[in-house]
């Protein structure tokens, strides 16, 4: 009898084992100091492929398998590698990175602007895309220019079929160059994602003049990141960002969760890419 009972006790506990292994498990993403959510980091899961943001609250659900070997990342904080992401684990804290700030700038400087300023729009690409899909566009900085910061970024939108102001969420991006050509590191000091479209006639506008962005960099990307969170949120009846097929040189690298295993790629036929609508007002010191 006593035997029976044990035995029943254990498979009770194998079950609701698998029960509980089966289960997705909520994670949220914490800054380690403050102990707030952060909203819409990158969970990057290596041995799969497979990336995806967690929501607006900084959380994410996941069904964790043995070998899994996870990248959180987000703009001002340092990466953060996790192996085996058990329930346990249900927050993840990410440390700050420690912010370099630059000489202040005192005065009237003149200001400039540089990017691609071709208004045709060839075709469009709604900010609701559900292959994770990422434009950056090269921005080159007059030979003259030795120190700068960017004031103001303005990105072409198409708005023929928009009903709303409402967007999915967008991350944008400034990014170095690679020695290869393609974007590199991010230069922004703090995440930047727009949650809804305000509009400058056919603009949408993104103001860093209290970024305190100085640069030195003779070329720099500005890009357009679509955000993919695990709900299904789509609204594409929304202001859209407008690409050109004019011109003889491809300046925006694309990259897709879908393609080349989401590297950077710069395509060649221009006719069917095109080049990202975007141009920025830089504020020169140097």
């Amino acid at each position: 009898m006593h035997s029976r009972f044990i035995m029943m006790l254990c498979f009770i506990c194998f079950f609701y084992n698998l029960t509980i292994a089966q289960q997705h498990i909520i994670y949220s993403i914490i800054d380690s100091i403050s102990g707030e959510k952060i909203p819409y980091a990158t969970i990057n899961i290596k041995n799969k492929g497979i990336y995806f943001e967690a929501d607006s609250l900084g959380e994410f659900t996941y069904l964790p398998e043995k070998g899994d070997t996870i990248l959180i990342s987000c703009v001002g904080y340092f990466d953060k590698f996790v192996v085996g992401l058990r329930p346990e684990y249900s927050q993840i804290k990410l440390n700050q990175r420690p912010k370099e700030l630059e000489g202040v700038y005192t005065g009237n400087y003149p200001v400039m602007s540089v990017g691609v300023f071709e208004e045709k729009v060839s075709k469009s690409m709604s900010p609701s895309l559900s292959d994770r899909t990422e434009y950056a566009t090269l921005i080159n900085v007059p030979l003259g220019v030795k120190k700068y910061s960017i004031q103001r970024i303005y990105f072409k939108v198409y708005t023929k079929h928009a009903k709303s102001g409402a967007a999915n969420p967008v991350r944008i991006h400034v990014y170095k160059v690679n020695d290869n050509g393609s974007p590199g590191d991010d230069l922004q000091p703090r995440d930047i994602v727009l949650k809804s479209i305000k509009l400058e006639g056919k603009y949408l506008v993104i103001d860093l003049s209290e970024e305190n962005m100085v640069m030195t960099d003779r070329s720099v990307f500005i890009s357009m990141q679509w955000i993919k969170q695990q709900s299904e949120t789509e609204n594409y009846m929304q202001p859209q960002i407008s690409f050109t097929e004019k011109g003889t040189v491809p300046m925006t690298w694309v990259r897709q969760m879908n393609l080349n295993n989401y590297n950077w790629f710069l395509p060649k036929n221009l006719k069917f890419w095109g080049n990202m609508i975007v141009k920025a007002d830089i504020k020169v010191y140097e």
